[in-house]
């Protein structure tokens, strides 16, 4: 290339999957300065799923096999591979280190999907955390007892890997628990499962009627870990389910600055060096305590919290990451007030439906940008996890205060079946 040439924009592709991210907010983000390459497998995605990919950008069809997946990837010649999705962080590592384009190796992909081998890195770096056990289904009884009773209840039953909270439960006694494994036998399911102590209080404590816990919401380039916001939580919903992200978190600066410590100590451990992370912590009476790490940008409604925020785009961040660069900091800012995402978690096992005039009571809240209605009634169970919910109510509000008051107004508009 002469001098003065210009080579064109870097091109991105990612691996996509249709749920994981919305679309139009990528194009919107991207479109200025990337050429995108949507890396799918073509077989699984419908017509217009096909049709939309193919107005903002490139398909590449990636489901014939990796080899061949590697090739016509290396053909378009892109610059970065990224993800948004839980279930294709080891692809992408692993097709990131064919093409040899800057991502995290595939052991460092696979602990930030697979849980036991996350809690066992982190142990093995002397990072605080709960007792854990595998717990593998289609063991004998004396080898599941031995997994139960190595821990201390109540405790938490969940898959190695899954995500969105599906099939996670609080179990107050190893007979608890013997009875989930007993039934996800008789329904086929044998997948390994992880069992560890509940960090913090039972039932969860609030903090003045916000959530005992946060996440972190990082990138990583290089090695080089900056924390971008702390989102405070709403309390969760029986079992674990999330009801609610809100920033600022309104903690104190020494408790931010620990909490960004415990994210770089748990990025070394799991040795990171690409990509966003969304890092959920336990606020307990000890010290911060890491719940979990995950390999990409956060959701439910957290990408336009940091945005309102800190002007500071996390889909952004993510792109820089994956081509080997710093993010630019010039655009981050602080700003006034308090931005929300509130889910309308149904309870478990109850028939529920929304009252009649709810959309007026939610309507009516100074300050609401957005209401996604998924479903007027519903009968939620524990595979739902946090998906179960009835209403997603966004917006902002002045302060913390208030923020409690939209939260008691979108809970008011939730009856139960007699």
């Amino acid at each position: 290339m002469g001098e003065g040439e210009s080579r064109g924009n870097p091109k991105l592709a990612i691996i996509h999957e249709p749920e994981s991210v919305s679309l139009l907010q990528l194009v919107g983000e991207y479109s200025n300065w990337l050429d995108l390459v949507w890396a799918v497998d073509t077989a699984r995605l419908s017509a217009s799923d096909f049709r939309q990919l193919s107005r903002f950008g490139t398909v590449c069809d990636i489901g014939s096999g990796e080899r061949k997946s590697v090739a016509a990837l290396a053909a378009l010649g892109v610059d970065a591979v990224l993800t948004f999705a839980d279930g294709q962080l080891i692809r992408t590592a692993e097709i990131a280190g064919e093409l040899g384009l800057p991502g995290n190796s595939v052991t460092t992909a696979r602990r930030l999907v697979d849980k036991l081998a996350q809690r066992r890195a982190l142990a093995s770096a002397g990072i605080p955390g709960p007792r854990f056990s595998e717990v593998n289904v289609a063991a004998t009884s004396a080898e599941t007892s031995a997994a139960l009773e190595s821990v201390t209840y109540p405790a938490v039953l969940k898959p190695a890997v899954g995500w969105g909270g599906r099939n996670t439960f609080a179990v107050m006694a190893r007979t608890d628990a013997l009875e989930l494994l007993a039934a996800h036998r008789a329904a086929g399911d044998y997948r390994t499962m992880i069992i560890e102590e509940l960090l913090g209080a039972y039932p969860p404590e609030t903090r003045d009627g916000l959530g005992d816990y946060v996440s972190v919401e990082s990138v990583v380039c290089r090695g080089e870990v900056t924390t971008i916001q702390v989102i405070g939580r709403m309390p969760l919903a029986a079992d674990f389910r999330e009801t609610g992200a809100f920033a600022p978190a309104g903690l104190s600066d020494e408790v931010v600055a620990e909490l960004s410590r415990t994210v770089v100590d748990a990025a070394r451990a799991l040795e990171v060096e690409f990509g966003c992370l969304h890092t959920e912590i336990k606020l307990t009476a000890e010290g911060p305590r890491i719940i979990e790490v995950n390999g990409r940008v956060g959701g439910g409604g957290v990408p336009r919290i940091v945005s309102d925020t800190t002007g500071v785009s996390l889909h952004q961040c993510a792109a820089w990451s994956a081509l080997g660069r710093p993010a630019p900091r010039n655009s981050w800012t602080t700003r006034p007030g308090v931005s929300y995402a509130l889910a309308l978690q149904p309870p478990l096992r109850t028939p529920t439906t929304l009252r009649r005039g709810w959309r007026d009571v939610l309507h009516g809240i100074a300050g609401v940008h957005h209401i996604e209605a998924r479903a007027d009634r519903a009968l939620v169970q524990a595979k739902d996890g946090s998906y179960g919910y009835l209403v997603m109510l966004s917006g902002t509000t002045e302060n913390l205060a208030s923020l409690l008051d939209v939260y008691r107004s979108l809970y008011s508009v939730m009856e139960t079946a007699t």
